[in-house]
């Protein structure tokens, strides 16, 4: 009795340890859960010695779980551009409009709900995973492929588009295929995605308004949450394809859906796929993302810990909503207040350091060319979604 109230207690340390850290992530821009995750399995073989694999997974899924909850709100807060408000997304728009605290919330509720029904889904993605992957795994690449070409041409600017995707995409085969330098993939992201949008604030003098906090909030999202737990789940399936690529899908089956809804749509599917991905690695025995595949390189998944995984991760989603919701009304409060220029300043300096810190300076050097392409990708009015051709181009061409 009282061995299992200790082994309980120490579960529930690592659970509101990687609570914590996942907070640490979700808020830093750039900095992404696979660094966290990949940096414990490089010092797993020590780390076994003290902790068994199952409190590691613990504290992995609860670091991705949360990251998945909170990591929009630096998209939100720090990513808007006054000269480009048509065209940025709907959170930077709703900040604009003094609704940065509403935009945050969509997304909150949209992972919890999505994350409360896939869960409710678990035994039947379970049962037709097989049968669905053993159709369909001979044409992965084209899928993959396929939904490219279908983003591609929906698009105002094709050529524009593709010059994009290009770019990203042979920066990405040359970091990961030809140099085979997996740690590249923190700069990578990094720049295309988070510094290149906080330079273009930066170079913009963006004044954010004053937001407002107490206004009316209203949830009748049932069809957007439906949809992405339905995306979450390919998301998960198709390799290098990610939440912004299928939200867009998704937006095709969705009638009138304002900036609300796509932020219920982007929340949810962001923490399904995660979700998917955990029990993707247990009927197929193969990883989807950094996290899950640090719980895969550990050892020893079997059913009973993915169910021990399942119920953490939603606690962890639970504490997450809370959390979120105080976190960015504290956002709310200040960030009209303070110097938004020096704000920016200070997280481009901290993840630089981040970065050098990690991957020395060729790591720093990729962090740059992905800036540049990020930047050029925003100065053509490019939705960034593209920019994960750095990771979908080196999967069509491993496919194909």
């Amino acid at each position: 009795m009282v061995g299992g109230f200790q082994k309980m207690l120490r579960f529930l340390f690592f659970l509101f340890l990687g609570i914590f850290v996942g907070i640490f992530t979700g808020l830093i821009p750039g900095l992404h859960v696979n660094l966290v995750a990949l940096t414990l399995v490089y010092y797993s073989a020590y780390l076994k010695n003290l902790f068994s694999v199952t409190e590691l997974g613990v504290f992995i899924i609860s670091v991705a779980v949360t990251h998945t909850f909170l990591d929009n709100i630096p998209g939100i807060y720090l990513g808007a551009n006054e000269d480009n408000i048509l065209n940025v997304l709907p959170g930077h728009r709703m900040l604009m409009d003094g609704r940065g605290y509403d935009a945050v919330r969509y997304t909150l509720i949209g992972s919890f709900f999505s994350l409360f029904l896939c869960l409710v889904f678990v035994p039947l993605f379970i049962f037709i995973l097989p049968y669905f992957y053993d159709w369909l795994k001979n044409w992965i690449g084209y899928l993959v492929l396929g939904v490219m070409v279908f983003l591609i041409v929906r698009s105002k600017s094709v050529v524009r588009v593709i010059f994009i995707f290009l770019m990203s995409g042979l920066l990405g085969y040359i970091v990961l295929e030809l140099m085979n330098f997996d740690d590249g993939i923190f700069p990578m992201l990094s720049g295309l995605f988070g510094f290149s949008g906080m330079i273009g604030s930066l170079m913009n003098k963006v004044f954010v308004p004053e937001q407002i906090i107490d206004s009316d909030f209203e949830i009748d999202n049932v069809s957007e949450i439906v949809c992405a737990t339905i995306l979450g789940f390919f998301a998960a399936f198709l390799p290098g394809i990610g939440s912004s690529q299928v939200a867009i899908i998704g937006q095709q089956f969705l009638n009138d859906l304002d900036d609300r809804g796509f932020l219920v749509l982007i929340g949810g599917i962001n923490t399904v796929n995660l979700i998917f991905s955990l029990v993707t690695l247990y009927v197929l025995n193969k990883a989807r993302n950094g996290a899950v595949l640090a719980i895969q390189q550990l050892g020893g998944f079997n059913l009973e810990i993915m169910v021990l995984l399942l119920i953490c991760g939603f606690i962890a989603g639970c504490v997450s909503l809370i959390v979120g919701i105080l976190i960015s009304r504290v956002f709310s409060k200040f960030i009209s207040k303070i110097d938004y220029q020096k704000l920016v300043l200070c997280v481009l300096g901290f993840v630089t350091c981040m970065v050098y810190y990690f991957t020395g300076f060729l790591g720093l050097f990729i962090l740059f060319v992905a800036m540049c392409i990020g930047i050029v990708c925003g100065y053509l009015e490019i939705g960034k979604h593209y920019c994960m051709g750095c990771l979908i181009l080196p999967v069509i061409i491993f496919f194909l």
